[in-house]
């Protein structure tokens, strides 16, 4: 039976990350983020448990319609790309805030600066077969 995402995440006041468990460089960031995460706010879920039916997305949405690297829910609301890198540092706090800073530059600039290394993060960073992460829950 699939984990059911929609009471909890409709009810909580946790954030969900999606990333590409296949990717080295997503694996190490969530690695790190996981360390990082004491009050543990943040619930990490690879994109291929979508794909393989193990979890249920909310609202009728299709995994067609969502980036292959990372996203992220918060408070009611889907973050993408540069967005979602922003929002992750907020939701960790302390001086990771900082990366507000980041809305100083135009969206349409740092989405094609994200777009561009998650498009080569394979010829860069490498992949592995499965993700090594386990799920908090």
């Amino acid at each position: 039976m699939p984990f059911q995402c929609l009471l909890v995440m409709e009810s909580s006041k946790q954030i969900y990350l999606f990333y590409d468990g296949e990717c080295l460089l997503c694996s190490k960031l969530c690695s790190w983020l996981r360390k990082r995460d004491k009050n543990q706010k943040f619930l990490m879920f690879t994109l291929s448990d979508f794909k393989n039916g193990k979890i249920s997305l909310p609202l009728h949405v299709k995994m067609e319609d969502f980036p292959d690297s990372v996203l992220l829910y918060k408070s009611g609301k889907w973050f993408f790309a540069s967005e979602a890198i922003i929002q992750t540092g907020l939701g960790l706090g302390g001086i990771h805030k900082l990366i507000i800073l980041a809305y100083i530059i135009p969206k349409w600039l740092r989405d094609a600066v994200y777009n561009y290394i998650a498009k080569n993060r394979y010829k860069w960073f490498g992949k592995r077969n499965q993700c090594d992460m386990k799920v908090r829950t």
